[in-house]
């Protein structure tokens, strides 16, 4: 039986003689990094963000916020200097879009892929010259060639069915196994099946890619935000709804609402608060909220804030940007459950 002191040449042996990634288990290599969005309420309920060298699924209905939520992070990723890739199978990608969330459309590869097979093909070989993050928008537009080529016969041949769903879990298997430090966003649209019975949604390309993936990420527009009355009123932007239903960095089931607006902004002060509440930064009693140690300005003593009310705690972090600073970094110094 091998001691512990031979693990060592033993690692270098198995490496040379079969080319296999062995590592000691507190080496640098294997600790997670993470890429932080910058957006307080978010990085929370993703347990401080994105994992590269992992694959994360986000996934919802049409029009939820799934490729903003994609975006976002490819904006972060730019403004660190990382290189950026994005597969664009609905022809989602527009510059004028992505640069008023702030993206520099000038440092992002687009594909444009023909088939399915092309757009594995291309996102594998951006995967092996480690590209530091790349978007896949969306899977269920990776379309098989036999598909696109073949004649309405050979579409419906019975050799033909699941087709899509196996190309899917090919292209997502060939991409875990070479991938080497690359943060893999893969988008998917949820359906609704024929079923009549139990739950009707649906994922196209099969269940599988939810097994690969580090994080399933569902996003949901819960209500339109409206300004004006009457005839007057427009829709200026929507709630978004953001919940990790599988993570293993964390515990799974977090969520958090953000209000996304038109101009290309966020406003996380509604998510900030339900953060602190469900940190116990702000503690709640009926409707009164309390933060405790605040500097009073007048005196510069530490006193308890006394705040009647959502709307009135709302104008009071909109009013104080170091009452805003205050909180989140007492909720970022808490330690979060990871597993």
């Amino acid at each position: 039986m091998l001691t512990l002191d031979d693990l060592a040449d033993l690692r270098k042996s198995v490496e040379k003689d079969l080319g296999a990634r062995i590592y000691f288990g507190n080496d640098e290599r294997l600790k997670l990094r993470k890429l932080t969005l910058g957006i307080a309420p978010i990085d929370r309920v993703l347990a401080g963000g994105f994992a590269f060298d992992r694959m994360s699924l986000i996934i919802g209905e049409f029009s939820a916020g799934k490729t903003l939520l994609a975006l976002f992070a490819l904006k972060a990723a730019i403004e660190l200097g990382v290189s950026c890739a994005y597969i664009d199978g609905e022809k989602t990608w527009t510059p004028e879009w992505s640069e008023s969330l702030g993206v520099d459309t000038s440092k992002v590869l687009v594909v444009r892929p023909r088939s399915g097979e092309d757009a594995f093909n291309t996102a594998l070989t951006l995967v092996k010259r480690r590209v530091g993050v790349l978007i896949i928008d969306s899977l269920a537009s990776l379309r098989p060639k036999t598909e696109i080529e073949g004649d309405e016969k050979e579409i419906f041949d019975r050799q033909h069915v699941a087709v899509h769903a196996r190309l899917i879990n090919r292209g997502i298997e060939d991409l875990e196994q070479v991938n080497d430090g690359t943060l893999i966003i893969a988008i998917n649209q949820l359906r609704s099946g024929v079923n009549a019975y139990g739950n009707p949604e649906t994922l196209p390309g099969g269940k599988a890619q939810g097994f690969y993936a580090w994080q399933l990420i569902r996003v949901r527009r819960t209500a339109f935000i409206e300004e004006g009355v009457g005839a007057k009123k427009k829709k200026i932007g929507y709630k978004l709804l953001i919940r990790v239903e599988k993570s293993k960095q964390s515990e799974p089931y977090r969520e958090v609402e953000v209000s996304y607006y038109y101009t290309g902004q966020i406003d996380e002060l509604m998510g900030i608060i339900e953060m602190c509440i469900e940190a116990g930064v702000i503690r709640q009693e009926g409707t009164y909220y309390f933060i405790d140690d605040v500097v009073d300005e007048a005196t510069g003593e530490l006193s308890q804030l006394k705040i009647w009310g959502r709307p009135r705690l709302l104008e009071a972090l909109k009013a104080s940007e170091a009452l805003q600073e205050l909180i989140v970094k007492r909720v970022e110094s808490m330690p979060s459950i990871e597993i």
